[in-house]
């Protein structure tokens, strides 16, 4: 196992994971119709195409408030440290396995007053919070959209089973956090951050930051005109977020683009509309990266100019 993480991390494993992910993407772009392709396309204005950055962009405001109110109990940070490192964690995952945004706030925190062992629970307990939300996300639209009934089922039980075991993750932290260990401070920092009620207050805005992430999509669809019902939308993209959880490409690509095209087809869209919607969900991701990279800019400018000698 520790061979396998190391050759996983080892500038072999980063190349592998660039092929996997360019011969994915290639073979989805074998398998198109160029010309529906390229109609669908040109649809597409720079009106649009802001609509969505800035859905994006809007987003990640609420995520950054999220993780606020899941870190305040244990440590507290403004809210404008919160957003930059969660802009700044976009541009890292564009390049990055899965995972990639989640290093960036570990480190803001362990740069703080938070030990390492609250640090990694936190960054965790978010991922799964985010997970379970996503989940409620896919199960609250399925009623609503045209799917296959054993499909319809399968998300009201993932989402019913994520709640219960979240909630039973925060029934075990409590029984055994603890002063003593790495284990027993994890569990303390769970235990803390889920205190006095805030469990329900955080999953409830998770669900709100999730919906806004889907509503990224949604907005491709509406301003592109695909003519995808919105239910639809709303019930299958959290399926694709999870099949980009997987860390076998360099910031999910190929991958992303293979469970549009694979989730929607269950719903019986083409697989040009499934790809455009892909495309224009990647340009927000990209826009979200790119004030990442510029507020990292401006701020390593202004530590530089508060260096030099008057």
């Amino acid at each position: 196992m520790n061979r396998l993480r190391r050759w996983y991390n080892s500038p072999f494993g980063a190349v592998a994971r660039l092929l996997v992910g360019v011969g994915v993407l290639g073979f989805v772009f074998s398998t198109l119709d160029w010309q529906i392709l390229r109609a669908l396309l040109e649809r597409v204005t720079l009106t649009q195409l802001a609509a969505v950055i800035l859905t994006a962009v809007l987003g990640h405001g609420l995520g950054a408030l999220r993780f606020k109110l899941l870190c305040d109990p244990v440590v507290k940070l403004p809210y404008l440290l919160h957003l930059r490192q969660y802009f700044i964690g976009a541009a890292t995952s564009l390049f990055l396995p899965s995972g990639g945004g989640e290093g960036v706030r570990a480190l803001l925190l362990k740069g703080s007053s938070a030990a390492g062992a609250e640090s990694v629970s936190l960054v965790l307990l978010e991922r799964i919070i985010g997970a379970t939300s996503l989940a409620c996300v896919a199960a609250a639209a399925a009623p609503f959209a045209a799917l296959p009934s054993e499909l319809r089922l399968a998300l009201g039980v993932l989402a019913s089973g994520s709640v219960g075991a979240l909630w039973g993750l925060f029934a075990i932290a409590s029984r055994v956090a603890g002063e003593q260990g790495f284990v027993r401070r994890m569990a303390k920092a769970v235990a803390t951050a889920f205190s006095r009620g805030r469990l329900l207050l955080v999953l409830c805005l998770s669900i709100a930051y999730q919906v806004a992430a889907v509503l990224v999509t949604e907005v491709v669809n509406h301003t592109c005109g695909l003519g995808i019902p919105p239910p639809l939308v709303f019930a299958l993209t959290p399926l694709v977020w999870f099949a980009t959880m997987l860390p076998i490409s360099v910031g999910a690509l190929g991958v992303r683009e293979a469970a549009f095209v694979i989730v929607f087809a269950w719903g019986s869209v083409d697989r040009e509309r499934a790809l455009v919607l892909s495309l224009g969900t990647y340009a927000g991701l990209l826009a979200t990266g790119l004030v990442g990279v510029l507020w990292f800019g401006v701020d390593r400018v202004r530590s530089m100019t508060q260096r030099q000698p008057r």
